[in-house]
């Protein structure tokens, strides 16, 4: 089966069991991921929330827009601009996500991501979305082919 990377969400996969072996999706995520952000990402987790607790893309999520926050306000030394903010946040890259390298897109202000080819296999026992292939940094498809702002 070859779908979208919500299929097999790293969170549900203990509960599909092993008929999900070998799923192949495309998605911005997996907690399964050997990138240095994401093994530490998903220690923290796992120390916050229990060795049986798996991080879901939502969390990812959340952690970037916090870094985001967090970027936003060092930037200006706390003291808050809302056009400088903007200015800021159109232009802002993070090479540390557990996710990849992200940035938002200064035209469109999207998120620019890494998506990954992933299938899902048997890791030291836990059912696994391993990645095996990236396609870099991709933009919203629906927008470039509208030249859509």
């Amino acid at each position: 089966m070859i779908g979208p990377g919500d299929i097999t969400t790293d969170e549900e996969l203990p509960n599909m069991g092993d008929v999900a072996l070998g799923a192949i999706t495309m998605h911005h995520y997996s907690a399964g991921a050997t990138r240095p952000a994401n093994v530490e990402f998903v220690k923290l987790w796992k120390r916050d929330y229990g060795p049986n607790s798996t991080p879901a893309f939502p969390a990812v999520g959340a952690w970037d827009a916090m870094a985001l926050i967090y970027d936003t306000i060092k930037a200006q030394n706390g003291k808050m601009n809302g056009e400088k903010s903007m200015e800021f946040i159109r232009n802002w890259k993070n090479d540390k996500s557990p996710r990849g390298p992200i940035m938002i897109d200064p035209e469109t202000r999207d998120i620019v991501q890494n998506e990954y080819m992933r299938r899902v296999e048997k890791v030291n026992g836990v059912l696994t979305n391993v990645e095996f292939d990236t396609i870099p940094m991709v933009k919203d498809p629906w927008k470039i082919i509208n030249n859509k702002k």
